[in-house]
């Protein structure tokens, strides 16, 4: 008898020592889901319950998969359906959000369609319109400047964000879908990245025009360029062009006139994937 009460005892010490440490590894990813959460989570749509869903979930959901799969090699059979409830409660706050972004673009995106389709019937062409478009945009867009507290879209969502990537779903429309060009759009919030982003991405839309997101270097700004029948067009109301669209040819010139200090500090002009534009906005390649 004692060997055999010896062997209990000692099983029931594992099954302790094995709940204590998933115990653990669960209140430590759930702080550190919690952390992430509080530090680079969008809170989109504004004042919505949504990031608290997520929020909850992200936190709740690991610790309980965690004891899910405690509780299978135990060899309970109640495992699967459980499991399957969870993987809906794991979906729906991706789905939601997808479907609230695609819902609000797609509002914005009609609002912008019938604004370019009065501009065309009144006889303007592309250029004016675009501006048009800019301007527009600018008058609802919420410039948080360089405020660093504020979660606006590109300073959170990138694809090496560990709560994206948790989200598979979520993480495939906003990096392959255009759902992150779509979610800035909606948004209306940021700084010059976030409102260049998104003229690029309503002009290219609604005109049917390349357009392309500019990178300034040496004085930290960005701009949207649109491609029309007169070239290459610089569309940055909020800064450098604030009465008119420029042609890129003819930027270095007008900088140098109309704002000195910003031509002196520029060291640098290029596209999203790293090709200097110096010499097509009018500089000598440095």
């Amino acid at each position: 008898m004692p060997p055999s009460n010896t062997l209990a005892d000692a099983r029931i010490n594992t099954m302790y020592g094995i709940s204590i440490l998933f115990g653990a590894i669960a209140v430590i990813v759930s702080a550190y889901a919690f952390f992430l959460l509080e530090h680079i989570l969008i809170i989109y749509p504004a004042a919505h319950i949504l990031p608290l869903v997520v929020a909850v979930e992200i936190s709740l959901l690991i610790p309980i998969w965690i004891f899910l799969l405690f509780g299978y090699l135990k060899g309970k059979s109640a495992i699967l359906p459980l499991a399957l409830v969870l993987l809906s409660l794991w979906l729906i706050p991706q789905f939601t959000f997808i479907l609230n972004v695609e819902a609000d673009y797609r509002a914005l995106e009609d609002d912008y369609m019938t604004f370019v389709s009065d501009g065309f019937r009144a006889g303007e062409s592309n250029s004016p319109i675009a501006w048009n478009i800019s301007k527009k945009y600018l008058e609802s867009f919420s410039s948080s400047g360089n405020n660093i507290r504020n979660p606006v879209p590109v300073r959170s969502v990138f694809p090496e964000n560990g709560v994206y990537g948790f989200h598979l779903l979520l993480h495939h429309y906003l990096f392959n879908m255009d759902g992150l060009e779509r979610l800035i759009t909606a948004d209306g919030r940021g700084n010059c990245s976030e409102y260049a982003g998104a003229i690029a991405y309503l002009a290219n839309r609604t005109l049917e025009v390349p357009s392309r997101f500019v990178i300034m270097y040496g004085y930290d700004h960005k701009f949207a360029e649109i491609k029309t029948e007169e070239g290459w067009l610089i569309l940055d109301p909020i800064k450098t062009t604030p009465e008119s669209p420029v042609k890129a040819e003819d930027y270095a010139e007008y900088l140098l006139n109309s704002n000195p200090l910003v031509y002196e500090e520029l060291t640098g002009i290029s596209s999203t994937d790293g090709v200097s534009l110096l010499l097509v906005h009018g500089f000598k390649e440095v």
